[in-house]
């Protein structure tokens, strides 16, 4: 069953969802988040041996199906792909990005051209970490203070997952400024979406960016679990 938008022009797109990561994983929210995932997302998942690694997929995919939902796409669960190279993905659907940390999951999702999105913890990059990593453009910046070393490092892993190369494209990003990237052909165009406090994450696309802000969508836990339990397809009747 391909996941059909309930309207002709989905105006919120591209937007951005995020969850609080719950502080204490436990199983029975582990099977609760687990509810209709495809087999291979499940393994992948189960590969994890900490709680809070297998928690922050869990969640990840879960969030797909509530920002996929409050765009106006029926998505089922089962719907989504996990390739390993790439975003996920599900017939017809827009464009999306993930990202978690410790404390955040977020989604970026949009129709127009592909996205990408990053969210680190405050403090967790160095400039020493990034010295012989950052593309040019950024680099000098953060190494003579001028650019913080984890908001510099979002703005790399934002571009790269929206040109879908991942990390592996390292060597052939620059940056012509710090809002604007240059892979190949492609130029991408980055803006930052604070979610909460001080939390700040890095979305990206291949289009330049509409004036218009980008809509930011709160879920919580417990709603996502809500929806998991819902939103399985019917195929039998019931007796």
């Amino acid at each position: 069953m391909a996941a059909v938008p309930l309207a002709e022009n989905v105006e919120q797109l591209p937007s951005l969802h995020h969850v609080a990561v719950s502080a204490q994983p436990t199983d029975a929210l582990e099977a609760a988040l687990s509810r209709g995932l495809p087999v291979d997302r499940l393994t992948a998942v189960r590969r994890q041996a900490r709680p809070e690694d297998r928690l922050h997929r869990l969640l990840a995919s879960a969030l797909l199906i509530g920002a996929a939902r409050s765009a106006g796409w029926m998505l089922s669960p089962e719907e989504v792909s996990y390739p390993p190279d790439g975003p996920p993905r599900w017939p017809g659907g827009p464009y999306c990005s993930v990202s978690h940390a410790a404390s955040h999951v977020v989604v970026l999702i949009g129709e127009q051209a592909p996205v990408g999105v990053d969210v680190e913890e405050p403090g967790s990059a160095s400039p020493e970490d990034l010295r012989m990593v950052l593309p040019a453009g950024l680099r000098d910046a953060v190494l003579d203070g001028r650019l913080d070393a984890t908001d510099a490092w979002m703005r790399v892993e934002a571009a790269l997952k929206a040109v879908g190369i991942g990390l592996r494209g390292l060597t052939d990003l620059s940056f012509l400024t710090p809002s604007e990237a240059q892979w190949g052909a492609h130029r991408i165009f980055l803006r930052p979406v604070t979610l909460e406090a001080e939390q700040i994450c890095w979305c990206a696309q291949t289009a330049p960016w509409s004036d218009q802000a980008i809509p930011v969508i709160r879920h919580t836990v417990q709603s996502l679990v809500e929806l998991l339990a819902t939103a399985q397809p019917s195929r039998i009747a019931a007796p």
